[in-house]
C-alpha cells in the first residue's frame, strides 16, 4: 500500500493479519498498533497498573525493536485511550511489552484494574 506522508513524500506500508497494525517502511513516519487488554496492577518496587500487549501484536513490535528503542528494549510511543493521549514506553517483558498506564490517564478516562481496554500506538521512527 502507498500513501503520501506527512512532508510530501510517498511512503509504502503493509499491515499484518487482523491485529490492527501498519508497519512503514519509511523513517519518521508512525507504525500504528492496536492493542486490546485487561488492566493488571504489578506490585513490585515501583507499583503501578499496566495492560500487556497482546502476542500477534507484540510480535509485529519485535520486527521494528532494534530500529527505535533507545536502550533496555523500551520503545516509544504515543497511546491513546478513548480522548486521552500520552507519550509512554512499551517495556520489554518475557518476549512481550508491558504498556504502562499512568494515574492521569487511569483517572481521566475513569480505567480501574481488571477492565478491558483498546490502545492506539503510535511508534514513530528516530530519524537521525
Amino acid at each position: 500500500m502507498a500513501s503520501v506522508g506527512s512532508k510530501g513524500q510517498t511512503t509504502s506500508s503493509r499491515s499484518i493479519g487482523a491485529v490492527g497494525v501498519t508497519l512503514r517502511d519509511h523513517p519518521g513516519e508512525p507504525d500504528v498498533f492496536v492493542a486490546t487488554g485487561d488492566i493488571f496492577y504489578w506490585r513490585g518496587p515501583s507499583p503501578f497498573c499496566f495492560v500487556a500487549v497482546p502476542d500477534d501484536v507484540a510480535s509485529a513490535l519485535h520486527e521494528l525493536a532494534a530500529r527505535v528503542t533507545y536502550g533496555w528494549g523500551m520503545i516509544p510511543v504515543t497511546a491513546t485511550v478513548g480522548s486521552t493521549t500520552w507519550t509512554t514506553s512499551l517495556f520489554p517483558k518475557e518476549g512481550g511489552y508491558l504498556i504502562p498506564l499512568k494515574k492521569l490517564v487511569r483517572t481521566s478516562e475513569k480505567l480501574e484494574e481488571g477492565a478491558t481496554i483498546t490502545i492506539a500506538l503510535d511508534v514513530t521512527h528516530p530519524t537521525h
